[in-house]
């Protein structure tokens, strides 16, 4: 009962970030520069929001100050790089669900890997950190690949222009 509770939680996070970040940011920052810079910006702006967890984890006295900044220098890189994927798959299919899909998909696979680290007994951080890493890095760059490589999708012109209309 307490997985669907943790999988609810994700269906709920993914929403609600994606209706945030590239529902309502990228398409702003859109109109005054090219995709490209506003990808960048909103996939900072995501990274910098996450940051909330382990500045909490230090202020409940859950992790050190030293933890904290470790934790946030690998948070920033992860949801950094999700944010500039998720933003990728918002703007080439020009539809929402596929990047809330695609963000609740990873963010399953950070779930499943903690949970099963948790259960297995393991104390190591940095061994959960890794696994997670690398599941995350393969999930995001498959799903960029597979978005690009849709055949109804019109190809990418130079970055920042909007997709050209010929196939």
């Amino acid at each position: 009962m307490l997985l669907w509770g943790y999988f609810a939680g994700q269906v709920a996070n993914a929403i609600s970030e994606e209706c945030v970040f590239r529902g309502l940011v990228l398409p702003q920052l859109m109109r005054g520069m090219p995709f490209w810079k506003a990808n960048m910006v909103q996939a900072a702006l995501f990274a910098v929001a996450h940051l909330v967890w382990p500045f909490s984890s230090w202020a409940l006295g859950q992790a050190t100050a030293q933890q904290a900044l470790e934790q946030s220098g690998t948070l920033l890189a992860f949801t950094w790089v999700g944010g500039l994927v998720f933003g990728y798959v918002y703007y080439r299919t020009n539809n929402l669900w596929t990047a809330i899909r695609a963000h609740l998909l990873d963010n399953c696979i950070g779930l499943f890997i903690h949970i099963g680290a948790t259960h297995m007994g393991s104390t190591r951080v940095h061994a959960e950190l890794d696994v997670s890493l690398v599941a995350r890095v393969v999930f995001l760059s498959l799903v960029a690949f597979l978005v690009a490589r849709q055949a109804k999708l019109a190809p990418l012109g130079r970055w920042g222009q909007a997709p050209s209309a010929s196939g």
